[in-house]
Order: structure tokens, then sequence, then C-alpha cells
């Protein structure tokens, strides 16, 4: 194992990375190392130290939030399949799921939003999911 890799596996990321029930992912680990750079430029020029790991991994140890593979630790955003590649959609709050008759282009209200968000972004470019989602004011980000 590397030292981004250790050092991954210190923080309690690698906890949080990686399919359900399945071995952590420490490909991801370059972005902690990443997070210490900018942490130290940010300690360089304000004189206001951060402890990076504490950023990325304190609210999900504080909250005891565990690895959820597509799921993301709080449960509000998800990575859904496109016809093209991969999405990512955001609903952590109440006007998300107002919104998600207009995004779906339907008029039922959904009681299970993500089956149904699932099934609609499975039909469509990861493109024309991030559009429309963004002009309904859904975050939502393509992957790759």
């Amino acid at each position: 194992m590397d030292s981004a890799a250790a050092d991954w596996a210190r923080s309690g990321l690698a906890y949080l990375t990686g399919p359900p029930g399945g071995p952590p992912d420490y490909s991801r680990a370059a972005v902690l190392a990443e997070a210490r750079r900018v942490t130290a430029d940010i300690f360089t020029l304000s004189g206001v130290e951060a402890d990076a790991a504490a950023i990325l991994a304190g609210r999900a140890a504080l909250r005891g939030l565990y690895r959820r593979g597509r799921i993301s630790a709080g449960g509000a955003t998800r990575l859904l399949p496109t016809t093209d590649g991969w999405c990512a959609i955001a609903l952590p709050r109440g006007e998300d799921i107002e919104a998600l008759p207009a995004l779906l282009e339907t008029d039922t209200a959904q009681t299970q939003p993500w089956p149904a968000l699932s099934a609609w972004a499975a039909g469509r470019s990861s493109a024309a999911v991030v559009a429309r989602a963004q002009l309904l004011d859904v975050a939502a980000a393509a992957l790759g």
C-alpha cells in the first residue's frame, strides 16, 4: 500500500468508499493528498489551520455514517446510470422532491423518488439529465 492509500485508510475515508459490504476503495486516495495540499495553502495564506481528513470524513464519523456504494453517506445524493455514463443527483431539500414531477415530466407526485428517478435517468444521456435537473434547480452533475 502506498503512502497516499495508507493516509486514506488512517483518515477513515477508505471506510466510507467502495461498494456496500465490499472492500474499501483506495482509488480515490489522491483526493485526500490534494485536500491536504489545499489546506496547507490556506494555512500559509491565512494562518487558519484545518485538518483535511476531518473536513472530509468528520461529519460521517460524528453521525455514524458508513459506506453505501452509489448512495452518499447522508443519503441525499445518488449516482444514477444514464444511456452514456453516470450522473449524480442530489435531493436534500423539500423543494427538490417537489420538483420531481416536473423533472420526470409527469403529473404524479413520487412517494419513493429514487426508483422513478433512476428509471427516468436510465433512458437519457447524462447531459440531458443534468440539463433538465439544473433547469429546475436540482443539483446534478455528469461524471467523467
